[in-house]
């Protein structure tokens, strides 16, 4: 079976993008750790070990309840990872669905796989940073480009 250039360009988005979201759930295990505030008491030993391991200060554990009021900056590194999660996955089925089955020319889907792809990356770094409305501007470009290569799917 030969890959086509639009399965081959899922695949390497695919390949980043599961990076991208370990690494967006490091960079939330950093925050959690160097606040010291967690749901799970059992996290503590493990903030303490990684917080000696890589010289953050270590202070005391904080067992937050559910509805607990967390720290502003893991509150929002949460909320990337939950974005992340929720929307990345889906929009890859999407891509890979559509080159699979060739309802767009890779001349159409490669383009957006990559606007998806960018818009994604941009979309967490301004989401870091608070900045808006240029987030929503990106979010908008990851959410079409998805949505053009469903609609192709559902045409076909």
């Amino acid at each position: 079976m030969q890959a086509t250039t639009s399965t081959i360009n899922v695949a390497y988005a695919t390949a980043i993008m599961s990076i991208f979201m370990w690494q967006c759930g490091t960079i939330t295990s950093y925050v959690r750790g160097r606040t010291m505030e967690s749901v799970n008491r059992e996290d503590g030993s493990m903030m303490r070990f990684f917080n000696r391991v890589f010289f953050v200060p270590v202070k005391d554990l904080t067992v937050l309840s559910e509805s607990s009021e967390r720290d502003a900056a893991v509150n929002r590194w949460i909320r990337i990872g939950n974005n992340n999660t929720a929307n990345i996955p889906v929009a890859l089925l999407v891509f890979f669905v559509a080159a699979q089955l060739e309802t767009l020319d890779a001349a159409y889907l490669v383009p957006l796989v990559w606007i998806f792809v960018v818009a994604r990356f941009a979309h967490t770094a301004l989401y870091a940073a608070a900045i808006q409305p240029f987030r929503t501007v990106v979010y908008a470009a990851s959410s079409i480009s998805m949505a053009v290569a469903a609609v192709s799917i559902l045409v076909a």
